[in-house]
């Protein structure tokens, strides 16, 4: 029943271990599970963590991310959900204690359906990466992270070489044909057009002077989020647009890590997500300015 582009799509990626991507893209598709993950978060600090409910949604939409098959979305996704998780604790113990309750009793059934996933061959993606790692413990020279390390040598000493201006907007993939061959799969030799980290993405190919013109805005943006948020825990989360400033803050910090990992900083779902987080965290800080004339007429 599936549009022959999606038909063509998995049958090009399963044998990588990929699953069926939503709208045809994994990244996405984990983009927007993970953005159901940050609104289940915001809502679930906001509400006190009440609703056991919203805890098994996390954890379907965790297993989806994890039968996708991208683990950098997925480690990005982790590390999202436990700052927000560290960010929103008040200090009271008995909340602490009741969350980890929570999450070992949803880690026991996550653990059950892992097993069956894997008996049933649908975590293929992750065995690999077990098995690279257990080769490399045992002295082998084999690169357990798909040959980044070899792009992120090679986009550092493109940046060493043009510190100042850079290589050129998009002229990475002019250095790096040929060295990413030594560890790449043939089906991706030709395609790599990216470090598979912004940063190193930026410095190579704009230099100092570009790095610092694109980052410098977005980096001004995250302080500004994170700094409504900690306005909004202070209020004890009593202010209705408390979620919409978590949400916001925890979809910046997915795109941020992610982007160290994925050329995400040069694909459009980077820039929606970021833009929406943006629209979201001014709604919070208007509703905020709001309340507090109400509260001065008052």
């Amino acid at each position: 029943f599936l549009a022959e582009s999606v038909k063509e799509t998995y049958s090009m990626n399963a044998k990588f271990g990929y699953g069926l991507a939503i709208g045809n893209g994994y990244t996405f598709s984990d983009t927007a599970i993970c953005l159901g993950i940050v609104s289940l978060i915001s809502t679930d600090l906001v509400e006190g963590e009440k609703k056991v409910k919203n805890k098994v949604c996390l954890m379907i939409m965790f297993l989806g991310m994890l039968l996708e098959g991208r683990k950098s979305e997925l480690l990005a996704a982790i590390v999202m959900t436990c700052y927000l998780y560290n960010f929103g604790w008040t200090g009271d113990l008995k909340i602490l204690k009741k969350r980890m309750l929570y999450l070992i009793g949803i880690g026991l059934v996550g653990v059950f359906i892992l097993v069956l996933f894997n008996n049933n061959g649908l975590l293929q993606r992750f065995v690999i990466l077990f098995d690279r790692l257990k080769q490399v413990r045992e002295g082998s020279n084999t690169d357990y992270t798909s040959g980044r390390f070899v792009l992120w040598n090679n986009a550092f000493n493109l940046f060493k070489k043009y510190p100042v201006i850079g290589a050129g907007w998009g002229r990475f993939a002019n250095y790096t044909h040929g060295v990413y061959q030594e560890v790449a799969d043939k089906a991706v030799q030709d395609t790599v057009r990216d470090t598979h980290n912004v940063l190193l993405q930026l410095l190579c190919e704009t230099g100092m002077i570009g790095t610092f013109l694109i980052v410098a805005p977005i980096i001004r943006i995250f302080r500004i989020t994170l700094k409504e948020a900690h306005f909004s825990k202070k209020q004890m989360y009593q202010y209705d647009c408390t979620g919409k400033s978590l949400l916001a803050l925890g979809m910046m910090v997915y795109s941020i890590i992610l982007s160290f990992m994925d050329p995400n900083f040069y694909n459009p779902y980077f820039w929606w997500m970021f833009a929406i987080s943006i629209v979201i965290q001014d709604y919070g800080r208007r509703k905020h300015i709001i309340f507090d004339l109400q509260n001065k007429v008052d």
